[in-house]
């Protein structure tokens, strides 16, 4: 397979599959896979959920965007920041490499994470409200930014990273 140019991006809504797919397409490509989720609970010793719980919302933004800010696009690599990094690095997110989003209808992402409990953000009164306010949030940003849309209803993340490397290449 061919190398990567630059890096990849890949943005989406919650369950739109951007970490299993950002591992397929590191392993198709042969190249380094940043998971931001990772890198932020790494830093702070602690998974997401807790971050959340601990700390809120806002302080779980404030280190998605200093993980974001030191990324540097030192060699072609694939990133995969959570699917509401967008809300605050939209420009950050763009100045590392082509946006690839990653879109799901909302009935289908809905069936992907509802009842998971590793989401945070659906840790609410009504996960199902919450879902579907912060996909329509979302949507436009996702539009605005992308390069590249690739639908990922009914699609296995091998297929998808297919895809994206069609997309790219």
């Amino acid at each position: 397979m061919r190398s990567l140019q630059h890096s990849v991006v890949l943005v989406g809504f919650m369950g739109a599959g951007k970490t299993t797919v950002a591992k397929c397409l590191g392993t198709l490509i042969g190249c380094d896979v940043i998971d931001v989720d990772a890198l932020i609970a790494e830093r702070a010793g602690k998974a997401i959920a807790e971050i959340f719980r601990d700390h809120g919302e806002n302080e779980f933004r404030k280190q998605e965007t200093a993980a974001i800010d030191g990324l540097a696009p030192l060699h072609p690599q694939i990133i995969d920041p959570g699917g509401g990094a967008v809300l605050r690095n939209a420009d950050s997110l763009k100045k590392l490499g082509g946006i690839i989003w990653l879109r799901g209808s909302e009935k289908e992402l809905w069936a992907r994470v509802e009842g998971a409990e590793n989401r945070p953000l659906l840790d609410a009164e009504n996960p199902r409200a919450v879902f579907s306010q912060r996909f329509a949030e979302r949507e436009a940003i996702y539009r605005a930014i992308a390069k590249y849309v690739i639908d990922v209803d009914g699609k296995s993340p091998e297929a998808i990273a297919l895809e994206v490397f069609a997309a790219i290449s």
